[in-house]
């Protein structure tokens, strides 16, 4: 199946197969092009590698049940009343629930994404500028769109009906927002904010979308913040999505997919390394003055007197 420019309601499989004309760039291939390599962005591609199969993993189960529940798609479950997961019957269900395309839940784990949801949006609802966030309008919808001859897709959480503010769900262990700022850079949320953005702006849904995540704890009290990434982080992001863009379309069109670099690096200590020696030296000459040490040698001795035992 091939598909148009535009919005769709696909499901999982088929997004993640790659429905279009010819093999497309997600935000996730566009990170893979930016931290790592060409040939990394191949290997993980659906429609480049023979190769590929998308695997679920157990740990991401939890998150990915709150974020369908969240999204209202009460069908993306199966709940399976076992205990746990080591008797064959449980793994052999889990297995029938994944191949359906489910997400296999243990009762009393279903519970809890329950009550987790529950407190999501009991706190949205009391949100001073984010009362809206998955209220009106349809959940997991992907929008196709084509730069010249090379085509992008994107699976946006949420398609409010007055597209202005685009709202994306996110769970994790903190979601205090100092510590999730570093994750999201550290996990290329801006690009895929700004990549949403850049879909969403050539399909002409809004003239300057705005991408927030709703960031929520998979612990009680289940808290959440809201987050939205600065300007300026967003036209960097654009910065670097425009290079990974580049270095797809010259892979695509000269069909190589170069790794690292084919001639020996030469590494280069980084600023915080000679920051961490010098801070070192002036340590161990404090340390010698008030041991009245007179050389190094003294005061190698020294510490290792200290360091032996009694």
């Amino acid at each position: 199946m091939t598909i148009t420019p535009g919005i769709h309601d696909l499901t999982k499989d088929a997004y993640f197969a790659d429905p279009t004309a010819e093999p497309s760039l997600s935000a996730s291939i566009i990170k893979i092009l930016i931290t790592e390599t060409p040939i990394h962005a191949w290997t993980a591609h659906p429609r480049l590698n023979p190769n590929y199969e998308r695997t679920e993993e157990d740990k991401f189960d939890l998150g990915n049940a709150a974020h369908a529940l969240m999204l209202h798609d009460p069908q993306a479950f199966s709940i399976l009343q076992f205990d746990n997961w080591r008797t064959k019957d449980a793994q052999n269900a889990k297995a029938e629930a994944r191949k359906a395309g489910k997400i296999p839940m243990l009762a009393d784990n279903w519970q809890r994404v329950c009550d987790m949801v529950e407190a999501g949006r009991a706190q949205l609802l009391q949100h001073r500028d984010a009362s809206e966030a998955f209220a009106n309008g349809k959940g997991e919808q992907t929008i196709i769109w084509q730069e010249g001859a090379t085509w992008f897709r994107s699976k946006l959480d949420w398609m409010p009906d007055k597209p202005t503010i685009f709202y994306d769900y996110k769970t994790t262990g903190s979601a205090d927002p100092d510590t999730w700022q570093k994750i999201a850079f550290q996990t290329g949320a801006d690009i895929q904010a700004a990549f949403y953005r850049r879909g969403i702006r050539a399909l002409e849904l809004a003239r300057n979308p705005r991408m927030r995540f709703v960031v929520q704890e998979t612990t009680e009290p289940y808290a959440l913040s809201v987050c939205e990434f600065s300007p300026e982080s967003l036209e960097l992001a654009d910065r670097r999505i425009g290079h990974a863009i580049k270095k797809w379309e010259w892979c695509m069109k000269h069909h190589e997919w170069p790794g690292y670099p084919d001639r020996t690096v030469t590494l280069e200590a980084p600023p915080w390394h000679e920051s961490q020696l010098m801070a070192r030296e002036q340590r161990d000459a404090d340390l010698a003055k008030q041991l009245g040490a007179k050389d190094d040698i003294e005061l190698l001795a020294f510490a290792m007197k200290m360091q032996s035992p009694i």
